[in-house]
Order: structure tokens, then C-alpha cells, then sequence
């Protein structure tokens, strides 16, 4: 099980809260930010709305031990997006790494910084062979992001019609990648 909160140095991820619902609408009600996941008619419009979107994670995480958490910003005092890990396989041997950011705080290195985290999380808490990550193929930030923390492209793959570059990281990758993974933990703090 993952040990919470996962702290890093501008960072706190932790499991959702119905408090985080007016933050997480930020995310989840932005046009630019959700383009590569869903339509704009189907995004959440109202605390009410963005609620439904976390009901899911929070669902998940009390059943799986797992899900997308909230980001809390450290010196801001807000969640700024959500990041985790999903079991992509039924016997939960196979986590996926998720995120998403507010768009005020793209490009400061927040999101790799919390998703090294989850990774390391990943491998050193539930002691798993593999994780993969998928983003939209036309996603090309994302791509960047998810190749930073050493992930390699694996495959394409079909996913409810939109075509998704899927990528893959294993246990051994991430150890002879320390180097790199810790300083992928410190995104932005340091460059």
C-alpha cells in the first residue's frame, strides 16, 4: 500500500477530498487542459458536476488502495491538478500513471515532479515489475513529460477511438534511471 502523503519539495499528493472539488474544476472545466481526454460538452461546469468526475478516484482509491490523487501546491495552499496511479490490469499487478495539471502551472516542472513521485512510489511501495502511461498521440507536451522520467514508447493503442502512444517503464529501467529519477523528483527546483 501507498504511504500518504508522498511530499516533494514543492508537492503534496495525497488521496482526494470533497474539499478539493472547487480546485479540481480548475482542471477537470478547462478546454485546453482536458483536450486530449474528452469532448468539451462533456466537461464538469459546477462544484456539483466536478464532484461526479472525483467520485470515481475516491472510489477507487478506498477499494484499490490506488487511484488519482490530489496535488496540493505547497506554497500556494491549493490542489493544482491530480496524479496517480490506476491497476491497468485485473490482477493488479499493472499500474498506469495519470495526470493533470491547472494550466497556470504548466511549465514549472510541477507535473513531472509529481509523477516521479508516484513512479517511485510505484516501485518502492508496491514493489511492481512494470508501469505504463498513455497520453494521446497528438498529446506532444504530455509525450515530452512521460519520456522525461524515462519511460520508453512501447506501442499505439485503440482507446474508445482515439489513438494513444503507450509507454512503459520497469522496475529495472527505474533503478539504473536513479539518477535521473531523482532529479525528475526535483523538476523545476533546480533547472
Amino acid at each position: 500500500m501507498i504511504r500518504f502523503p508522498i511530499l516533494t519539495p514543492r508537492l503534496v499528493i495525497r488521496p482526494m477530498q470533497p474539499s478539493d472539488a472547487a480546485d479540481l474544476l480548475e482542471v477537470y472545466g478547462d478546454v485546453e487542459t482536458m483536450q486530449f481526454l474528452t469532448r468539451a460538452e462533456h466537461l464538469p461546469r459546477s462544484l456539483i458536476d466536478a464532484r461526479k468526475w472525483m467520485a470515481p478516484k475516491m472510489d477507487q482509491q478506498e477499494r484499490d488502495g490506488i487511484s488519482l490523487w490530489s496535488v496540493w501546491h505547497r506554497a500556494d495552499a491549493r490542489v493544482i491538478g491530480d496524479c496517480g496511479l490506476q491497476w491497468e490490469d485485473e490482477t493488479h499487478t499493472l499500474p498506469g500513471l495519470g495526470f493533470r495539471f491547472n494550466r497556470a502551472y504548466w511549465g514549472q516542472g510541477l507535473a513531472c515532479e509529481a509523477c516521479a513521485a508516484c513512479l517511485k512510489a510505484a516501485f518502492d511501495e508496491l514493489e511492481v515489475s512494470h508501469v505504463v502511461c498513455g497520453t494521446d498521440v497528438n498529446n506532444v507536451a504530455a509525450r515530452r513529460l512521460i519520456e522525461r522520467l524515462g519511460m520508453r514508447y512501447a506501442r499505439n493503442v485503440d482507446w474508445f477511438g482515439r489513438t494513444m502512444a503507450e509507454y512503459e517503464l520497469s522496475a529495472e529501467e527505474w533503478a539504473a534511471h536513479g539518477d535521473t529519477a531523482r532529479k525528475a523528483m526535483r523538476c523545476g527546483t533546480e533547472a
